[in-house]
């Protein structure tokens, strides 16, 4: 099983060679409701899978069903937000460069990409700022993604998750963990969204990245990775996230707590979450063990 595609951007070519750009999808598990346009104008409606077939489609001007319509809404509303914006394509091009780069002819650029982001976060909008740095394959330290982290920093967390996923930029989601330390259970629902596709590579990464960057004295939200790092194992057993985390967060800990590194451990595995503790300790005393022999 894989993780629902981005299908945004794609270009599908019909047999009469005409060819159609996808620039509307709506979150979904299994089935994609899209839209594919010609230049600017919606033409076809389609369902398609996960594995990319083509379920369902038909020209908007021939015949519509209540998902077209629905589809053809939101794609009013947004354009309705959008023309309101002083935004111009020039400045959305000039936004694929970094800061030092970038022309500026628009002065407030950051403040009107940062503005499109919050709108399209909100409701979860195909974004075409999103769309344009993935077809385009410019810098990654782009001012597309450079407002982008700044918008996640205030935007509602559950939305900015669904956000994210939708266009597979799952790489942002550690750019929310201010959010998941203040509220632990929210990394659940992204680790169940993996473990429902086995997604079991891309649950690795976010983890260990979580690990890597969360604050040491947070016990609710380390007991929260690591609990949820030792669910995947049980789900798969052939796995190690558990035992990679855990160690990345104790490494991290005996350079800053240093002799009083088993105080800070006793936090640990003293919380309500006791059952993390016999695990814990058996890593540790692994761990020692093939340090000795």
């Amino acid at each position: 099983m894989t993780l629902p595609a981005c299908l945004l951007g794609k270009t599908v070519s019909l047999n009469n060679d005409s060819k159609y750009v996808i620039k509307y999808q709506e979150p979904a598990d299994k089935v994609h409701h899209v839209i594919l346009f010609e230049d600017d104008q919606p033409k076809i409606y389609a369902r398609i899978s996960d594995t990319g077939e083509f379920l369902q489609s038909f020209f908007l001007n021939k015949s519509q069903d209540e998902h077209a319509r629905r589809c053809l809404e939101k794609i009013k509303q947004m354009e309705s937000t959008r023309t309101k914006s002083s935004l111009t394509q020039a400045d959305i091009r000039d936004a694929l460069n970094q800061s030092e780069n970038a022309k500026f002819n628009n002065k407030n650029l950051e403040k009107l990409l940062t503005d499109e982001h919050l709108q399209d976060i909100k409701h979860c909008w195909p974004s075409r700022l999103l769309t344009l740095q993935s077809t385009n394959h410019k810098s990654t330290n782009s001012l597309i993604h450079s407002t982008l982290k700044q918008a996640l920093s205030t935007a509602n967390s559950k939305k900015s998750i669904e956000f994210l996923l939708l266009h597979r930029y799952d790489k942002f989601l550690i750019y929310l963990l201010n959010q998941f330390e203040q509220s632990p259970t929210l990394i659940s629902d992204i680790i169940n969204y993996y473990v429902k596709h086995k997604a079991y590579g891309e649950a690795e990464i976010f983890l260990t990245q979580l690990s890597k960057k969360c604050s040491l004295s947070n016990v609710s939200f380390i007991n929260q990775l690591l609990d949820e790092s030792r669910k995947i194992n049980k789900e798969n057993k052939q796995l190690t996230i558990f035992k990679q985390v855990f160690l990345m967060i104790y490494q991290r800990g005996k350079r800053k707590y240093k002799k009083e590194v088993t105080t800070w451990l006793s936090s640990i595995t003293n919380e309500r979450r006791n059952h993390l503790k016999k695990d814990i300790l058996q890593l540790i005393k692994d761990k020692k063990s093939n340090e000795t022999g």
